[in-house]
C-alpha cells in the first residue's frame, strides 16, 4: 500500500500512474478449492452472503481491474490501492 502511494507520487510527474489492486475472496487454486470444499454448506453460504456481490471473485475480475487500470480511462488515478471484493 505504501509502496503504491510512494511510486505514484514519484512517478505522477512523468506520466506514469502506479496503483495495487487488492482482492478479496477468489476460489482460483487446487488448495484453496479443497479448504473451500471442507467448509459445511451453511459456512459457505455465510462467506458467500457477507459479500454484495453474493459470489466469489474470478480470475476475470481483478483482470478488468486491472485493464481499467492499465488504460486511459484511468490516467488520473495514482496512488491507489483498488480493492476488488464484491463489497463496499
Amino acid at each position: 500500500i505504501g509502496l503504491a502511494r510512494q511510486l505514484g507520487q514519484e512517478l505522477g510527474p512523468f506520466g506514469i500512474t502506479v496503483n495495487a489492486v487488492a482482492p478479496g475472496f477468489q476460489r482460483t487454486s487446487p488448495d484453496y478449492e479443497r479448504q473451500w470444499q471442507s467448509y459445511s454448506a451453511e459456512r459457505q453460504e455465510n462467506m458467500i452472503a457477507n459479500t454484495a456481490r453474493r459470489r466469489p471473485g474470478t480470475p476475470q475480475d481483478i483482470a478488468y481491474t486491472v485493464m481499467f487500470l492499465a488504460s486511459d480511462y484511468a490516467d488520473f488515478i495514482t496512488g491507489q490501492v483498488v480493492s476488488v471484493t464484491g463489497s463496499p
